[in-house]
């Protein structure tokens, strides 16, 4: 079955009410994350191609890698600035969802595993030590397969609906990558916070680089 593999679960239950993000409301959220009306309307020239694709409640890597990593230099605007505080907000909000979907996928598995372990266990030692005919053996080896894939029917729907994942280490590269050009920092993000940026920010301190801003008036990382 692979209970290695299944051990990455959970968001079965969230896919039924994913929102495309061609109805995602970016305005309505920078303006919430920042509290400057005058941003709420805003629409970056990114969203187009990074926003493509963006789905609540899944862990949007591919589009938040493509917002880190294009153009950076329209980071000197402020109200892009925004934007971006509020895009990562936003998909530490989704991929929030995505793991309390994911540990209860957990759970369910485990469920399934201690009601339905018993007939599996019993099917594997019935197959090595019985010695049935090759039509009998088949039937069994079946049995066994259809049991493996409803106890793991959960953890697999969850890496199909995360098709958009990117490890986090490589978010927080980028994430470092715009800090060190003081196109980012750790106060933007107010008394909320971000993981992402934050990781980022340590490692910049634990390497003790130094940040060389590209544009005026850049905030330099602590």
């Amino acid at each position: 079955m692979g209970l290695a593999a299944s051990a990455v679960l959970g968001v079965a239950i969230v896919v039924a009410s994913v929102v495309a993000f061609n109805s995602y409301p970016w305005g309505g959220v920078l303006g919430a994350i920042t509290g400057a009306s005058a941003a709420a309307d805003y629409v970056s020239p990114l969203d187009a191609s990074c926003g493509r694709g963006w789905t609540r409640n899944l862990p949007n890597g591919r589009q938040l890698r493509c917002y880190l990593t294009s153009n950076v230099s329209r980071l000197c605007q402020p109200e892009e600035r925004r934007h971006l505080v509020a895009v990562l907000q936003q998909y530490s909000t989704d991929a929030a969802v995505f793991d309390r979907a994911f540990a209860v996928a957990s759970l369910q598995m485990i469920g399934k595993l201690q009601t339905q372990g018993f007939k599996l266990g019993y099917m594997a030692s019935k197959v090595t030590h019985e010695r049935n005919s090759q039509r009998q053996q088949a039937e069994d080896w079946k049995e066994i397969d259809s049991i493996s894939e409803d106890i793991s029917a959960a953890p697999n729907a969850v890496l199909r609906s995360a098709k958009d994942h990117v490890p986090q280490h490589i978010l927080v590269a980028d994430i470092k990558t715009l800090m060190l050009k003081g196109l980012i920092s750790v106060e933007e993000f107010g008394w909320a916070g971000n993981s992402l940026v934050e990781s980022a920010q340590r490692d910049i301190a634990a390497m003790h680089e130094k940040v060389a801003p590209i544009c005026p008036g850049a905030p330099k990382a602590g």
